[in-house]
């Protein structure tokens, strides 16, 4: 339950601006350790009193649907998906089982997600595991710096984000696609769906590319560390040393 708790705190940091930061409601959490990198990125770390066998990483990138342009509807959720794909860190994919037992997990401890308002990475490491506590920073990293952007990837996925749209509004199709015309005509930022399954399958690849230079950024990225520590100061060390050379975005 305190876990619990947390989190939903946390996750109301993140979604507002960072001077939040700065309000007493964060300092009275207990053995909270928080801050902000020179370059913008946002950590979090919190030690709970009862044991738990896993600890949850969770790397957020504070964009999602509404921060799609025209060009590029669902294509925040396309990114997300790259992320499985092999990066430097992960060479065979971050979804391959045999490397997530060597590490004490299973497929159950990774996902994605994507909202209107930010794309979440999780990563649930068996605690007191360094390895896999620093397997799931270097892949948050490759997240943010270098995801495999390539032509050959995106296709690939191309099936599975269409796959995904189908069968989650089999039930409520004609209701789905109504709400989100209508949606469309209040917001110009917006497509109707009605040619969703034809834009996702030959979409410019250069626009998600696009999506990613301009959100996936320090100044809009959060880690979200919460489980039983040995040495919190020696976590904190760990995450400070991994994301500070994260290279800033200056443009607006």
């Amino acid at each position: 339950m305190a876990i619990k708790k947390c989190w939903l705190y946390f996750m109301a940091c993140l979604l507002i601006h960072p001077l939040v930061l700065a309000q007493e409601g964060i300092e009275k959490i207990d053995g909270l350790r928080y801050g902000t990198l020179t370059n913008g990125f946002q950590y979090f770390i919190k030690n709970v009193d009862e044991p738990v066998a896993k600890t949850k990483m969770q790397f957020y990138i504070k964009a999602g649907f509404d921060h799609e342009d025209s060009l590029q509807q669902q294509l925040s959720h396309l990114i997300e998906h790259l992320a499985f794909k092999p990066t430097e860190h992960t060479p065979t994919s971050m979804k391959d089982e045999v490397f997530l037992a060597r590490l004490g997990m299973n497929i159950r401890d990774i996902g994605g997600s994507t909202s209107n308002l930010h794309t979440r990475y999780k990563f649930h490491a068996p605690k007191y595991h360094p390895k896999a506590f620093e397997t799931g920073l270097d892949w948050f990293k490759d997240i943010a710096m270098q995801l495999p952007l390539t032509s050959e990837h995106i296709n690939l996925e191309k099936g599975a984000v269409r796959q995904e749209f189908i069968s989650g509004i089999q039930d409520h199709k004609d209701f789905f696609i109504t709400e989100k015309n209508l949606t469309a005509q209040l917001f110009p930022f917006r497509k109707p769906y009605d040619q969703f399954l034809d834009h996702i399958q030959n979409f410019s690849h250069n626009d998600l590319r696009r999506f990613y230079h301009d959100w996936y950024r320090p100044d809009l990225m959060a880690i979200i560390v919460v489980g039983n520590f040995k040495d919190i100061q020696e976590t904190e060390k760990m995450i400070r040393s991994k994301f500070k050379d994260l290279p800033s975005n200056q443009e607006p």
